[in-house]
Order: structure tokens, then C-alpha cells, then sequence
């Protein structure tokens, strides 16, 4: 089974869970591992709120550390390079005092560390790459320029799987995301369907400039609605798919689906009259065992729906 993380960057998210991404995972621990020999070395991830471990090389060191773990980023070491954004060499703990109180030092037993931040392209900290021992250490200064140069190299795997994934024009998720890693991975949640009502008369009447703008805009709405564990996708043109993974009440898919209508019905472009709204096809209570081509099946029967009784409102299917 692949590694499989999604970056959360504003609502934007970077799918991680092909095979590509595996192997260049992989190839970093290796290489980190075959200059710090004698250490346990790993791959992390961080976001605001949580730290998670991806791959890892014990190398026979008494550290105990898993790989999939995640916590709270609080109780991990590299909190403190999230805070920083800076490398940290910490070569005896115990002398630390802040370090020292941080939980995974003592449920881990760590007494050395040595980490270094992975930056995304546009800035945003995607992780860290990290060495440490059960033992007293001596990392230098000449081990966080190695690593930083790993980590530099290792940042280029991350924006191509971004570009692969994700659509230029809107930095939603596009097709080849949702099918080749939603389709793979839902368990539960709801699908909801959108398509813009008459948007190629904005591109007959404006130019596909302003129709771009529009788009945008529209995207810009449908990010206000999705949660860190929910996915925005742009299909193509004007049709968007968004999934929620979690399971939400009526009252609430109710109440998203109004906040998105009203927002793009408040879309509007400088210097012309467009107006513009969507019609969009709600399917709740979706489980694995459903196929993801009957799913959107069903939420196009209810978009049609939407269209048929005057566009610019939502409906459910129903079997």
C-alpha cells in the first residue's frame, strides 16, 4: 500500500499517494541513512495542528518511533522547526530544558535530534527530515547543509505531484486527481455536483478572459465551503465536484449548499454585467461499496433536476 497524505494549504491540497511519490520518499530515507549511518532517520509530516511520521530507517537505534504515526504537533520535536522555520540541532537533550519537556523525548527515548524543514515551492512548510539517537550525538553544522540539499531536491517531487493533480487555473483539485485518488479512497460522505447556468454566454458575450475570472471566482466560493478533510475538484469548464468526507447532517449539507448558490450568485467581474449561478446535484450517505461512476451518475439525475425546476437551486437525489 502507497504513502497517502494530502497537504491541507488554505483549503488547497497537494495529493501525496502515488507511486512516484513513494519511491522519492523511499530514495530520500535512503540516502539520508547512507550518510547518517548509525542514526534512526525519518520523513515527517507537520500542519498547524498535527505531525505525522512517513517513512522511516531505524538503523538497530533504541528509538521508538513508528511509521504512520500522527500527533499533536505540541508533543513532537519538530514543532520547533514549525515554529522556526529554521533547522534545529539538538545534540544533548537533557541540556535543553524546553526540548526535554516535549512528550515524545521520553516515549520515544530521544536523547538527540536533528531536523530540517521542507519547503513547498510557494513557501508553505510541507515537513522535516529528521535524524536522532537514543544517544548523545555530535551533528554539525556540515549535516544540516547535507540534509537541507536532500530536502531542496526532495521539494521538486512535491510540486510535480502538485501539477500533476491540481488545476492551473483555480488550484483546485482536476480530473486525473479525482480519479485516480478519490475514486480509490472513499469510505463515506456526501458528492455534490455543480454546474454553472449559462456560463458560455459570459464567454460568447466577454471572451473566455472574463469567463477565466469567473471561474476563478467561483472556486474562490467553493473553497469557503471545504474542511480540511474535504476535496474541491474542478472536472473541467464549468462543472466542479465537490466531496465531503465527513458525514454531515441535512441541516448542514442544506446550509453549505445555500452559502455556495448565494456566493456565486454574488460573483461579479469590473467593468461588466455578468451575472451568474449554479444548479448543483446532492448525493448523501455514499459508502466504498458504491461505485464512483453510479455515484456521479446519481448526482447528475439530480443537477438535471436542479436545471429543470429553474436552475439556481440544489437537489437531492432520491432513489
Amino acid at each position: 500500500m502507497g504513502i497517502e497524505v494530502f497537504i491541507g494549504v488554505k483549503n488547497i491540497m497537494i495529493s501525496l499517494s502515488s507511486h512516484e511519490f513513494e519511491k522519492a520518499a523511499k530514495d530520500l530515507i535512503e540516502l539520508t541513512s547512507s550518510y547518517l549511518e548509525e542514526k534512526f532517520v525519518f520523513l515527517g509530516r507537520t500542519t498547524e495542528t498535527t505531525f505525522s511520521i512517513l517513512k522511516i530507517q531505524k538503523n538497530d537505534v533504541d528509538c521508538e518511533l513508528g511509521e504512520g504515526i500522527k500527533i499533536d504537533l505540541t508533543d513532537s520535536l519538530c514543532h520547533l522547526i514549525f515554529n522556526s522555520k529554521k533547522p534545529v540541532i539538538l545534540n544533548d537533550i537533557d541540556k535543553d530544558e524546553a526540548a526535554k519537556q516535549i512528550p515524545v523525548v521520553s516515549e520515544a527515548n530521544i536523547r538527540s535530534y536533528l531536523g530540517v524543514p521542507i519547503f513547498l515551492k510557494d513557501g508553505e512548510l510541507f515537513g522535516t527530515l529528521c535524524a536522532v539517537d537514543s544517544k548523545l550525538s555530535s551533528f554539525s553544522e556540515k549535516d544540516v547543509q547535507i540534509l537541507e540539499k536532500l530536502a531542496y531536491f526532495f521539494s521538486y517531487v512535491l510540486e510535480l505531484e502538485k501539477l500533476a493533480m491540481h488545476d492551473g487555473l483555480t488550484e483546485l483539485y482536476n480530473r486525473n486527481f479525482f480519479e485516480s485518488v478519490i475514486a480509490q479512497s472513499i469510505q463515506y460522505g456526501t458528492i455534490m455536483l455543480l454546474d454553472l447556468d449559462g456560463f458560455k454566454s459570459v464567454n460568447d458575450q466577454y471572451g473566455h478572459e472574463t469567463g477565466d475570472e469567473v471561474i476563478k471566482k467561483v472556486a474562490d466560493c467553493i473553497k469557503k465551503i471545504v474542511f480540511e478533510d474535504d476535496y474541491a475538484i474542478r472536472m473541467g469548464g464549468d462543472e466542479f465536484v465537490i466531496f465531503f468526507s465527513n458525514v454531515y447532517s441535512m441541516e448542514k449539507i442544506n446550509e453549505m449548499a445555500e452559502q455556495l448558490l448565494y456566493g456565486i450568485m454574488s460573483v461579479s467581474v469590473p467593468n461588466t454585467n455578468v451575472s451568474i449561478t449554479a444548479s448543483i446535484g446532492i448525493v448523501i450517505n455514499i459508502n466504498s461499496e458504491e461505485d464512483l461512476s453510479v455515484i456521479l451518475r446519481h448526482a447528475d439525475i439530480a443537477l438535471y433536476q436542479a436545471k429543470e425546476k429553474g436552475k439556481n437551486n440544489y437537489q437531492l437525489f432520491q432513489e
